[in-house]
């Protein structure tokens, strides 16, 4: 269950199809209901409004649809309350589909550890091999070269698994809302479109 002091993140509504999510901090979670912190924006959707919600749970990182009950805006944090509802699944079904990159050679820097060849990647998240140990739920910086360019911002780490010794796999979600020139998310959907229609010739 979500627990005081806890990350969340909430995934917002659109207009444009693209997901928007927003890591807060949980201040109070009782039965189904769960009241967190967000650094504000100029437009919240409105009471009643459906979202989904990612969590970690005995460490699983889960997704779940809410009903936001509350908004409270003050400032440069606006504090939010949401009902859970509906049934909670592992979040490592994909909010896009992924493409390989084994072939491509490209890498990532994760945190401080750079050289982590690239999987596979999404318009939203991506694989990524490392020797840095990460948790589920962890949010780290992420760096990808590409095109001359770099792009980078923060992903959260939805599954962790062990390839070998000293060795991991991690599967990454974008959570920054800028999709700026440089931004991780807007990497992402360069990559993946490019690596899609290279495979399709």
């Amino acid at each position: 269950m979500l627990g005081v002091g806890g990350q969340i993140l909430l995934r917002l509504p659109d207009e444009s199809g693209e997901p928007r999510l927003h890591l807060g901090a949980v201040l109070e979670a009782e039965d189904r209901t769960c009241t967190a912190e967000f650094e504000s924006e100029a437009a919240w959707p409105e009471r009643g409004a459906g979202l989904f919600v990612y969590f970690l749970d005995a460490g699983t990182f889960f997704e779940q649809p809410a009903l936001i009950e509350e908004i409270r805006a003050e400032g440069a944090t606006a504090t939010i309350a949401v009902r859970l509802t509906g049934r909670r699944v592992a979040a490592e079904n994909r909010l896009a589909p992924r493409v390989s990159t084994v072939a491509t050679d490209l890498m990532a820097t994760v945190e401080e550890e750079e050289c982590c060849p690239l999987i596979d990647v999404s318009e939203t998240g991506c694989a990524i091999m490392a020797n840095g140990t990460h948790e589920i739920g962890e949010i780290v910086s992420v760096a990808i070269a590409y095109g001359g360019r770099e792009f980078a911002g923060r992903a959260s780490v939805q599954s962790a698994r062990e390839l070998w010794q000293g060795r991991f796999r991690y599967g990454l979600h974008a959570i920054d809302a800028d999709g700026g020139a440089g931004a991780l998310v807007t990497g992402l959907r360069k990559i993946a479109h490019s690596v899609s229609s290279h495979a399709e010739t």
